[in-house]
């Protein structure tokens, strides 16, 4: 372990107590683990035990022994585990780690990642710890600063040749498995951060690595049993790793979808179609999954080793399923809608083909849009709101239908365009984007999802609303939907709530600057990070509209760049690190991650 005992003691030494660790672990495997699986988790979960029994009777001037001896990488592991469990949560207002606690917790990862040589001497657990820590931070509306990390990670992995499988080189079942999940989550994020930037993919291809999809075996059945057709409904199954399949068979699609439009090829009805049809394909997979997920009702959450689903099915009855289950469910249905957006946003461009195709096109962005609030406002999907909406919120959704409804405003699907509009402005939070649509601020704070770049992206998407609704002749100043359905617990005008100002209270009041009402390029109007005196130009990016030019966005752009810092810092912003981090990489330390 390449650092001083000081460092190491430091590190030990903040740890919260055992049974914080404990709650925070438990809160990682029921909330985190299910949407990132990385870890094998029995193998993990003994290395936790045997690190509290040494830590147990660890002295201050002692030099690690037993797990941390024999695994250095085990330290920015545990850290990252208890870090996203301590962001992740499973309802209970009363448990949750205080802001300063986690700011503490967060600065020591990077610390304990440069100890161990991250990434210059890279293990398998310390490129977990860094792709998990990243993963549980992305933030849609700054892609650029929170979505860096794939690139490192990706090359990282293919150093370490996670690109080809296990098997080619004699590991174990369990040593396979991890690694295939690793490659796997990688390539899923390398396709999501691509939709966020609007930037092409780092991996262009999959022909280049052999590594095979994950397995649905549950951690324990590892290298014991060997899977077959026939073991659907079986206890052997994990339908988390059902669902997480799932998602990286959908983005798998959509990386065909960006290879395609990032091709410079001529846009034609029949190359659509031919798209259309791949998700077609990919619609029906996820229907065979869905079903699959009716035989697996969860349990109580509880043990490492059991993860989270009974043995014993109930029958096919939506109803009776869990919310894990159901929000699964829905996690899936939004990423074929989220293919479908994908494929069809940038055809806005092509004024031809968007008269042909609109009338499929828009009822796909609305049904993202319907379960996307779904997936914000059910107070039983609390504990996996840190995704969606905590990492990625609608913003491509929402301007498509905006810029539809200011083009078609009495065509037939602008009722139900508005009625979603209305709705998804309605959840803006007083930390400026979307978050729990539950309002439960006790449970959920507001500051751990401040973020600079969130209110720049929803005040411009708020400009163009109140544009949007003076034109139907509606008054944009008033969202019913904040006060339709709410309990008095729900309401904005809690105490809690009333302590930090609603963005969209605020700025849906504020009058629109001067020569700033005018403008609307949608592939970048969303990021906070770039260049005022450029705009880069790729094939992907959606059309100039009529009358919105890019002058004007740029002047909205330095605008806004020129408000005070200390007006959308969030209090993320002040956190520092302890210690050197010579030894890993830049982003650490000049990328503010949180927000």
């Amino acid at each position: 372990m390449r650092a001083s005992n000081k460092g190491i003691t430091d590190i030990l030494s903040e740890l919260p107590p055992q049974d914080t660790c404990d709650q925070m672990y438990k809160n990682f495997v029921e909330t985190v683990h299910p949407l990132i699986p990385l870890l094998h988790l029995p193998t993990f979960d003994k290395l936790y035990r045997r690190f509290w029994d040494w830590h147990k009777t660890w002295a201050i001037s002692d030099f690690p022994q037993g797990v941390l001896a024999e695994n250095p990488s085990f330290l920015p592991m545990l850290l990252a585990v208890l870090f996203t469990g301590s962001l992740s949560h499973t309802g209970s207002p009363n448990i949750y780690m205080p802001l300063e606690g986690q700011k503490k917790l967060f600065a020591t990862i990077p610390v304990a990642l440069a100890m161990v040589g991250f990434p210059h001497r890279p293990s398998l657990y310390s490129l977990m710890a860094f792709v998990l820590l990243n993963s549980m931070l992305i933030r849609e509306e700054e892609s650029l600063s929170s979505c860096s990390f794939v690139a490192v990670a990706f090359r990282v992995c293919q150093a370490m040749g996670i690109h080809k499988d296990g098997t080619n080189f004699g590991l174990d079942e369990i040593q396979t498995e991890e690694r295939r999940r690793v490659w796997c989550h990688l390539m899923h994020l390398d396709v999501m951060t691509s939709i966020l930037s609007g930037l092409p993919l780092i991996a262009s291809s999959e022909m280049f690595s052999d590594t095979r999809m994950i397995g649905e075996l549950r951690d324990e059945y590892i290298g014991k049993v060997q899977l077959t057709e026939d073991m659907d409904g079986s206890p052997i199954i994990d339908p988390n790793y059902i669902v997480a399949a799932g998602r990286y068979d959908s983005t798998s699609c959509m990386r065909n979808i960006l290879l395609w439009q990032f091709s410079h090829k001529p846009v034609s009805l029949d190359s659509v179609k031919n798209m259309e049809e791949s998700i077609e394909w990919l619609q029906i997979r996820t229907k065979t999954r869905v079903k699959r997920l009716r035989l697996h009702p969860l349990e109580e959450l509880g043990s490492p080793s059991s993860h989270s689903f009974q043995s014993t099915p109930r029958g096919d009855n939506t109803e009776e399923l869990s919310p894990q289950a159901l929000w699964g469910k829905d996690l899936l249905c939004l990423m074929v809608e989220k293919a479908y957006c994908l494929l069809y946003h940038p055809i806005m461009q092509h004024s031809t083909l968007w008269i042909e195709l609109r009338t499929r096109a828009i009822p796909r962005f609305q049904s993202f849009l319907s379960i996307f609030i779904k997936m914000c406002t059910t107070d039983s999907y609390l504990p996996f709101q840190w995704l969606y909406p905590g990492a990625y919120q609608p913003l491509q959704c929402v301007a498509v239908l905006l810029i539809d409804l200011l083009k078609a405003p009495v065509s037939p699907e602008a009722a139900k365009s508005q009625s979603l509009l209305e709705n998804i402005f309605s959840l803006l939070g007083p930390e400026g984007r979307i978050s729990s649509g539950t309002l439960n601020v006790t449970s959920w704070p507001n500051q751990r999802y401040a973020s600079a770049g969130a209110k720049q992206a929803w005040m411009r998407l708020e400009r163009l609303r109140s544009k949007v609704w003076q034109k139907l002749g509606l008054d944009h100043s008033v969202l019913w939907a904040r006060t339709i359905g709410k309990t008095s617990q729900q309401s904005y005008s809690t105490d809690t709530a009333q302590a930090g100002s609603s963005m969209g209270q605020t700025t849906a009041q504020q009058p629109l600057p001067p020569n700033q009402d005018d403008f609307f390029y949608s592939n970048f109007l969303f990021s906070s990070e770039q260049q005022k005196n450029s705009i880069p130009s790729t094939e992907f990016g959606a059309a100039n509209f009529d009358g919105l030019d890019q002058q004007n966005l740029l002047q909205d752009q330095t605008a806004i760049d020129s408000l005070p810092e200390q007006d959308l810092e969030s209090s993320w912003q002040t956190s520092t690190f302890q210690g050197s981090l010579s030894g890993t990489i830049p982003p650490f330390d000049n990328i503010n991650y949180l927000g």
